[in-house]
């Protein structure tokens, strides 16, 4: 007699399930599940959490490596999304220190820091059809790990620390990095957070007229009927677990899930106390009830939201100072500065308009970027009627045409200090740039560099075009304009970002 393949065993056991609960009667149960990882007890921690996404190479990443950074900080806010928990915040940073001042400023409760590693999936190899010599992908399965560290605040206690991983294949890399970030966000949130659940309940049958009947009103959805008849058989058939089960799961899709944990806890008992108790339905009943110890209490405190709660750093004013210059370009500075108080304006921040800025630091002898280090951070904050001071420094803007090789390259040096002075983790700072400072917030720099090498035979008709291209971007005024928003791009999203609830 032949012997069955493997996926003609699976068809055989798929039909003979469909066969046997096909027309049971599954009932939807909706659940609100306490998290998985996190103890329930430290629950609070998700009320305003601040998000910050450590990556590796930060400094040196690609913009698009930085918007898949973003869209994960997006997918991650939509995941711990609920009644008790809420990002209000994300910041991508390099560093192993968190940001003190930010998290403060924010009135977080919680701060999640998770490690993204510095590679990425491969691409699908491809393989070329020999009858139509075209190339098509492969399917790749792409996986992806992150250790996460959750503190409670203030203090930063840290209540959990574990690593969330996800996995999916596709053709597409687009596709593979879309769907790891959302499958990532989700199991994080499982984790960490209170999250809905549906489960189905099969309500049983049972063999005796007054079951059926039962069973045929809960069909018909005429549940209070049905439930009267599943009290008076509880009763009358005092060794059969049936009726205290079918009363269970009616409560439970009723959401009154103690009165369900009682009734469960009957038929469980109702079943072991019969001298051959079937162990399937021991196992069944079981598991029912460990689901329903694992259910969220029904008082939880809510998220904070709405706008007395945007955080501080919002709030507050900023000032663009003018920014010192190291090149020989004498309006790069003001380019550069144009295009990230812009930038800064539409992250939400309050930053004072450049004219004003400039008038203020006028009035107290001030005209250059270069001369800020005579300056105390506090005799700038009090003439501009600041909180939060950005300094900047253009270390270089130039193109370097060369014919056979060929270079555009930006770098800038920034510094975010508070006025206020304040100490963090017991030392002070001191911002590039100022005489006297209150305290450095973010210090740190960014550069931008494209370089290519042209063949030698056409290196003369390479180095007039990178010539004549130089002088048209001067005329113009857009000399290394997309590096520039790359630069500024760069340096924006180090900056932590609010979400509006």
């Amino acid at each position: 007699m032949p012997t069955k393949s493997g996926s003609q065993r699976k068809r055989t056991a798929l039909l003979l399930l469909l066969a046997l609960t096909g027309c049971a009667l599954r009932v939807p149960v909706r659940q609100l599940r306490l998290p998985d990882k996190l103890p329930p007890e430290e629950l609070g921690a998700l009320r305003a959490i601040y998000l910050v996404l450590r990556l590796a190479d930060a400094e040196t990443a690609s913009p698009d490596k930085l918007s898949r950074a973003v869209a994960l900080a997006a997918e991650i806010r939509r995941a711990l999304e609920g009644p008790s928990s809420r990002v209000v915040a994300y910041q991508i940073t390099a560093s192993d220190e968190p940001a003190d001042y930010f998290i403060e400023q924010s009135s977080a409760t919680g701060v999640l820091w998770l490690n993204l590693p510095a590679t990425e999936p491969d691409p699908p190899p491809q393989e070329v059809d020999a009858s139509t010599a075209t190339a098509s992908a492969r399917p790749v399965e792409a996986s992806l790990k992150a250790p996460y560290h959750f503190y409670a605040e203030p203090g930063h206690r840290l209540i959990l620390k574990d690593s969330v991983s996800a996995a999916h294949k596709s053709t597409s890399t687009a596709e593979n990095q879309r769907a790891l970030a959302r499958l990532l966000a989700a199991n994080l949130a499982k984790d960490l957070a209170v999250h809905p659940m549906t489960l189905h309940r099969v309500v049983e049958e049972g063999g005796e007229p007054e079951l059926k009947e039962a069973y045929q009103a809960a069909k018909e959805q005429r549940w209070p009927a049905a439930v009267t008849l599943w009290k008076k058989v509880s009763t009358a058939l005092s060794d059969d677990w049936t009726p205290l089960y079918n009363l269970g799961v009616a409560q439970e899709k009723e959401g009154r899930f103690d009165l369900a944990q009682e009734y469960y806890a009957m038929a469980l008992e109702r079943e072991n106390s019969k001298s051959r108790p079937r162990k399937s339905t021991l196992r069944r009943l079981r598991n029912i009830l460990a689901t329903l110890n694992r259910l969220a209490p029904s008082s939880l405190e809510p998220a904070k939201g709405g706008a007395a709660h945007i955080p501080a750093w919002l709030r507050q004013k900023m000032a663009v100072l003018p920014m010192s210059n190291e090149t020989v370009d004498i309006e790069a500075p003001q380019v550069v500065r144009a295009k990230l108080h812009q930038a800064l304006a539409s992250r939400g921040y309050r930053v004072l308009p450049l004219q004003e800025v400039d008038e203020k630091l006028k009035e107290i002898g001030l005209t250059d970027g270069g001369q800020l280090k005579a300056y105390s951070t506090q005799e700038i904050a009090k003439a501009l009627d600041a909180e939060l001071l950005f300094y900047s420094r253009l270390m270089d803007f130039r193109v370097i045409p060369l014919g056979i090789y060929y270079e555009r390259v930006v770098q800038a040096h920034f510094t975010l200090t508070a006025a206020a002075s304040r100490t963090l983790h017991g030392t002070r700072s001191t911002a590039q740039g100022a005489a006297d400072t209150g305290d450095v917030v973010l210090d740190w720099e960014e550069k931008v560099q494209y370089q290519s090498v042209s063949e030698p035979k056409k290196w003369a008709e390479a180095l007039a075009w990178q010539i004549l291209e130089r002088q048209v971007s001067k005329i113009l005024k857009v000399q290394l304009k997309e590096e520039t928003e790359i630069l500024v791009l760069k340096c924006v999203n180090k900056l932590p970002a609010y979400f509006n609830p």
